[in-house]
């Protein structure tokens, strides 16, 4: 009996166990292709609810993706539930002629669980290759020290609001 208030005190508590402790928190980064950053932003794990935030954006559009996410061995899955799209009116993408992904480009390639492996010093997320419209890449997200280019970007995207 003890034993079980022991365990149902450390599930309320939420503390977190060894194999999750690594892949929690922060990570800044985006999503590439070999040549270029095609999007730029950063990655939220949080521990309750095992749930997380993406968001992921150019100059001229912006994302923020919620949704669940687990753990197996050194593989974080990733499962969107929601989608907030900040885009301009199509009035504006058509007369400063604009290029962006579409709503439902974004949701076909992110209908589909997104993997990432988690490098083995801890410290990088790697994904396997997905298509967006018709861009293929991955996505990579560092954890700790913000980089210059990742806090500008940061930076615009608190200034858009």
């Amino acid at each position: 009996m003890r034993r079980l208030s022991l365990l149902i005190l450390l599930l309320v508590t939420g503390c977190v166990d060894k194999e999750r402790a690594p892949v929690l928190g922060m990570w800044t980064g985006g999503f590439y292709t070999d040549e270029a950053e095609v999007l730029r932003g950063y990655l939220q794990l949080y521990q309750t609810g095992d749930k997380f935030k993406m968001r992921l954006g150019t100059k001229d559009q912006e994302m923020t993706f919620l949704g669940t996410w687990s753990l197996a061995k050194n593989r974080v899955d990733l499962r969107v539930g929601d989608i907030d799209f900040e885009n301009p009116t199509e009035e504006t993408q058509k007369a400063l002629g604009l290029k962006m992904f579409t709503p439902d480009e974004i949701r076909a390639a992110f209908g589909k669980p997104i993997t990432l492996d988690l490098a083995t010093d801890g410290k990088a997320l790697s994904g396997l290759t997905i298509t967006i419209g018709k861009i293929q890449g991955k996505h990579r997200f560092k954890k700790g020290e913000v980089t210059a280019n990742t806090q500008k970007a940061l930076d615009g995207m608190k200034g858009n609001r």
